[in-house]
């Protein structure tokens, strides 16, 4: 078998170069394009704000609006479509979940039974925050000295201590010892 030379390899790094070039700049222009076409449509607005709020039938996981599936792209045209004809977002929304389901909602509703997925998980977070105070405050230890007082607890021999302490110092003029 016969060794490449070095000028088959130049080609080759050549014409490699050249096609991720290519594919770069493929990549580049690739957002521009669907932005303008976006734009071009009418009622676009309604229909991103739809797709935003659906999950995909055909990427388990993924939202309606980053599913790379040729179906899924399919599905979208199909809102955009219904958009231009004047439907509302909500109405793309219901077209959508009536065909394929309504497991495929990706917000919650604000009504119903949707409410309680919006009020549980803040709810259950400050029940969780104020057990957790509750049983560090119940479960503290009083800090004491080592002769078995107080910490915080002032007797009334420690403030007659401290009331000689602060005579004697203004006795002395006040200042630093």
């Amino acid at each position: 078998m016969k060794s490449p030379d070095r000028a088959s390899i130049r080609s080759a790094l050549a014409v490699s170069l050249r096609v991720a070039g290519a594919l770069l700049m493929l990549c580049i222009a690739h957002p521009e394009a669907a932005e303008s076409q976006r734009q071009a449509r009418p009622n676009a607005e309604e229909a991103e704000r739809a797709i935003q709020q659906l999950r995909s039938p055909y990427c388990p996981g993924l939202m309606l609006e980053v599913c790379p599936s040729a179906t899924a792209a399919a599905l979208r045209d199909s809102i955009y479509d219904l958009a231009a004809e004047g439907a509302t977002s909500e109405e793309l929304m219901d077209w959508m979940l009536a065909r394929h389901g309504e497991e495929w909602r990706g917000v919650p509703e604000s009504s119903g039974r949707g409410l309680l997925a919006w009020l549980i998980p803040p709810l259950a977070l400050l029940l969780g925050a104020g057990a957790v105070f509750g049983w560090l405050r119940a479960n503290r230890e009083d800090a004491t000295l080592p002769g078995g007082e107080e910490v915080g607890g002032i007797t009334d021999a420690d403030r007659d201590r401290i009331a000689a302490a602060l005579r004697e110092w203004e006795a002395s003029g006040g200042e630093e010892a």
